[in-house]
Parts: structure tokens; C-alpha cells; sequence
């Protein structure tokens, strides 16, 4: 189909594939891009710019469009896909922040929901993935894909973490068990959980930590008993503790968060921009391993995150041209160190 464009539209940067035209009359070419471009602007501003609003532009304007002569459609359609594209490119920045920061406003809610301080965070750990994924958006299609994304990672990191934490314990079971097994001692267990994913993941991780643990250092510390085919009976019958897994631990109550060091007493806390109020942190000093204390210069981030649009601009990280740029307009130089501070990106800086 001579000049003709093919256009697939989701909330993606936009494919436009071009067939060679045949539109030889330059000046009606002409008045088509300036008739898109007119209604274009006059919709966009309409709309109040709002990303979430511009594939319904891009589809009206569309409708809009001459059906001739030839030369007049062309025109007005090589310039909306332009102004589309150009657009798009802001405004997946905006969708994908706007996608992050809803999820991560429904994960703190489901957590909030399901929290329970008599176990560990590992125990509801499925409860407020399940809950936060109800919360996911229909539309558009990027901004379901940033928020899925976020809690997927959010939920595999913590995973990650859980099982990190049980193969720690099935480990020290297996060292604990080739001792026994060196020395001829008894055999010692503990009771087995077994609810939801996240626990039987773990609970087999911690078990297959012990084995191999139990494995290795019997055939370390004691090789001529370990290959003695007269202790095998032995050595399976304490191949069977394993199976016995604590599982994830409540956490030490000493483990907090900054915001809960100052609760009760908010004169003291400190005055920094964006104070990290999440972060997780030591009330007291040595009583939580390697977690620092909760001090204002671990919750305070850096200062020179705390910039600008202006500063941003001098620096080349905005790029959009032309832009009507709110100078002071306030904003974090790297994502996610600033608190509840946005990014300095250019759909935020640019009025």
C-alpha cells in the first residue's frame, strides 16, 4: 500500500515502518505536517500533557487526519508519528517512575497488612506478594510492565534473602552433625515448618545445606571413619536430622528502622533533606551483627544528591529541546537516594 504507515501502538517507543511515498507536491506535503502539528499541540495541551492520556491523543488526532488529497495525508501522518515518537520517549520515563512508585506504595501497604512481629518477615513474605500483585495496574501497557517488574524483583530479592538465611542454619546443622558423627555423639533436631512457598523453599534449601555441609567436613575431620563402610548405617541415620529445619527466624527486635529510633521523641530527629525513614538500622551499637547503629549520618543520604533541575541541566542530564525548564524546581540527582524526592529527569523538569 504506497504511502502508507504502519503503526503499532502500545505504551512502548513506537515502530513506524515507512513505504516509500508518492507524494511529489511538496507544499500540500507541507500543509499536511503543519495540520498535524496544530491539532497535535492543541490536543497534547488539552490533556494537560498527561502521559497516561497519549495514545487516546495519538488515536483522535488520527481520526482526524485528511483523507485527501494523497499528498495532504502523508503529511499530516509523517508528522504525527514524529510528534508521537518524540513524545513517547518522555513519557516512558514518567510511566516506568510512576509504575515503581505505585508498586512500591502497594508493596509497604500489603507488608503493613501482614506484618507480624512475633515471626520472621519471611513467614508472610508470599501473603504480601500476592496481596501487592492485586493492586496491578490494566492500563497502560508500561505501566503495568514497571510495576509487575518492581515487585517481582522486590519479591525475588527477599526470597533470596530467606533462603540465604536457612541454608546459614542447614549449614550449621551439617557442621554440628559431622561432629557428632567424628566424636559418636547423639543426634539433636528441631521441629519443621511448612507453610506457604517461601518457607518450603527455604526449609529445602536449609535441609540440602546440612547434607552437604554433614558430607564434606565428616570427610575432613575424620576420612578413615567416613570410608569405613561399618559406620554407614550410622552416618544415614544422621542424614535424617536434616530433615528437621527451623526455617526463617524473627528478627532481633533491635533491628529497626530510623524512623522508629525517633518515634516518641521527633525533636531529636535529624534535619536532612529526604531523610531515609525506611532504612534499616541498629538501636543499639554491636547487637545486630554487621547493621550499623541508627545514627543521622547513616539515615541522612548524601547531600549532593539534593540538586535542581538547573544543576541537572548543566550537568547534560536534560535533553529534551526545546524546554521551558522550571530552574528551581528541586529533585535528586540519582534515583532512589533522595527519599520521596522525584528524579531529575526531563518530563520532570521541563514544564
Amino acid at each position: 500500500m504506497t504511502g502508507k504507515l504502519i503503526k503499532v501502538v502500545t505504551c512502548a517507543v513506537v515502530s513506524v515502518a515507512l513505504v516509500e511515498a508518492a507524494c511529489t507536491d511538496d507544499s500540500t506535503y507541507d500543509a499536511g505536517r503543519n495540520q498535524a502539528e496544530v491539532q497535535w499541540n492543541a490536543a497534547w495541551s488539552y490533556k494537560n500533557e498527561d502521559c497516561m492520556e497519549i495514545n487516546n491523543v495519538y488515536k483522535q488526532v488520527h481520526k482526524a487526519a485528511p483523507s485527501s488529497p494523497e499528498c495532504l495525508n502523508e503529511g499530516f501522518e509523517d508528522e504525527l508519528d514524529s510528534l508521537y515518537d518524540d513524545q513517547m520517549e518522555e513519557c516512558l520515563v514518567y510511566c516506568e517512575q510512576v509504575g515503581e512508585n505505585y508498586a512500591e506504595s502497594a508493596w509497604a501497604q500489603a507488608t503493613k497488612d501482614n506484618e507480624n512481629v512475633e515471626v520472621s518477615s519471611c513467614q508472610y513474605l508470599d501473603a504480601v506478594f500476592q496481596q501487592a500483585n492485586r493492586q496491578t495496574p490494566s492500563t497502560p501497557d508500561c505501566l503495568r510492565n514497571s510495576f509487575q517488574e518492581w515487585t517481582n524483583a522486590k519479591y525475588n530479592e527477599d526470597l533470596d534473602d530467606c533462603v540465604d538465611e536457612c541454608v546459614g542454619y542447614g549449614e550449621n546443622q551439617g557442621e554440628n552433625l559431622a561432629q557428632q558423627f567424628c566424636a559418636i555423639a547423639q543426634p539433636l533436631g528441631a521441629e519443621l515448618y511448612d507453610e506457604g512457598l517461601t518457607i518450603v523453599i527455604c526449609n529445602q534449601q536449609e535441609e540440602q545445606a546440612c547434607l552437604d555441609t554433614f558430607d564434606s567436613l565428616s570427610y575432613e575431620n575424620c576420612p578413615d571413619v567416613r570410608d569405613n563402610s561399618a559406620n554407614d548405617e550410622y552416618y544415614k541415620a544422621l542424614t535424617q536430622s536434616c530433615q528437621y529445619t527451623i526455617g526463617p527466624q524473627p528478627s532481633n527486635p533491635d533491628e529497626i528502622t530510623c524512623e522508629a529510633k525517633w518515634i516518641g521523641r521527633p525533636d531529636d530527629k535529624p534535619d536532612c533533606p529526604g531523610f531515609l525513614a525506611d532504612k534499616e538500622c541498629c538501636q543499639w551499637s554491636n547487637n545486630c551483627g554487621d547493621l550499623p547503629k541508627c545514627t543521622a549520618s547513616y539515615c541522612c543520604p548524601e547531600e549532593s544528591n539534593y540538586i535542581n533541575c538547573e544543576i541537572k541541566e548543566s550537568e547534560g542530564g536534560i535533553s529534551q529541546s526545546p524546554c521551558d525548564l522550571d530552574a528551581n524546581k528541586q529533585c535528586c540527582r540519582n534515583s532512589g537516594k533522595c527519599g520521596d524526592w522525584p528524579k531529575c529527569t526531563n518530563s520532570y523538569c521541563c514544564k
